[in-house]
């Protein structure tokens, strides 16, 4: 059995094409990509935090209304 050892390497975080353990990416391109896809990640959260903190000031209101009846 021979032993070989693999080179120092990565893969890059879009494509998964292996790169030098110095670079996050094999490209400008994959670069873009994975920066847009960051961007549209918070994007979202901000928007699904935003509704939840609507949906939350609805049930507060409604439950508040609701004890205010006689």
């Amino acid at each position: 059995m021979s032993s070989s050892k693999v080179p120092d390497h990565k893969h890059c975080k879009v494509c998964g094409k292996v790169i030098p353990p110095d670079r996050e990416y094999c490209s400008s391109r994959c670069e873009a990509i994975d920066l847009k896809q960051r961007r549209e990640a918070e994007l979202y959260r901000k928007w699904i935090l935003f509704l939840a903190v609507v949906l939350m000031i609805f049930t507060l209101a409604s439950m508040l209304v609701s004890l205010m009846r006689p």
